[in-house]
């Protein structure tokens, strides 16, 4: 009997003296575990907050649930992009169309320009070569613009090149055409012709004038031996005018 009370002994004592070594602070919950907080590694072989279980359940690491977490969360940040993301390409690509549609009209602009230069050049000239381009609708629209305003700006200089020849003719008899008209052919034949006109009307003013005179002295008109149309018609011009007057 005393044999068996110190057996019970014994057995009871290393019971406790085993739940000493595994147990640790810390109240497990309904699972039958509970986080390690408390002298983890040096006491009981743990890691820092390690989930574990008395009742010899598997353990697992709040670190490794929170990376493992963490990652799902990356996971589906990455599936598509966000709102910002969207916002900004969205943004990007409405200032790219902008630049382009401002390029386009700047290329528009510039050649109708090129086709008003090129159409004042050629109006001025007397001439037409309407080039090509990327934008004709354009190009043509201010080539014909350049055009009718090179042909007005041609026709004054005209005027004013002919003026210039007649004025030259009362002073000289030798008909040079100024530098400032021999790069322009149609400038040119206009000083020319302004040059010949008043040569023309000294010559129709002296035969005019002969027929008005011999109106006074001669009863009918008889054709004057000047072998010369155009000298024979002012002179009969200038008899006519005579006879009027002498009416009158």
């Amino acid at each position: 009997m005393k044999k068996s009370r110190i057996l019970l002994s014994t057995a009871l004592i290393m019971a406790l003296s085993a739940s000493s070594v595994y147990a640790h602070p810390g109240r497990t919950d309904s699972n039958g575990g509970h986080t390690c907080r408390t002298n983890c590694t040096e006491r009981w072989g743990l890691e820092y907050g390690e989930y574990h279980y008395h009742n010899g359940g598997s353990s697992s690491s709040s670190n490794s649930s929170s990376s493992s977490s963490s990652s799902s969360s990356s996971a589906v940040k990455k599936s598509g992009p966000s709102v910002k993301e969207i916002a900004a390409q969205k943004a990007k690509k409405a200032q790219q169309e902008k630049e382009a549609a401002a390029k386009k009209a700047k290329q528009i602009a510039q050649a109708e320009q090129d086709g008003y230069a090129d159409g004042l050049k050629d109006g001025y000239n007397g001439t037409s070569n309407i080039s090509t381009s990327k934008y004709q609708g354009a190009y043509n629209k201010g080539y014909k613009k350049g055009f009718a305003k090179g042909e007005l700006k041609l026709s004054n200089a005209k005027n004013k090149a002919c003026r210039a020849g007649y004025a030259a003719a009362q002073k000289t008899k030798s008909a040079v055409v100024p530098a400032a008209y021999q790069t322009n052919t149609t400038l040119s034949a206009a000083f020319l012709q302004g040059f010949e006109r008043y040569t023309i009307d000294v010559e129709k003013q002296k035969y005019y004038d002969m027929g008005y005179k011999d109106s006074f002295t001669m009863d009918k008109y008889k054709e004057p031996n000047l072998n010369n149309e155009n000298r024979i018609r002012w002179y009969k011009e200038g008899f006519d005018a005579g006879k009027k007057a002498q009416v009158a």
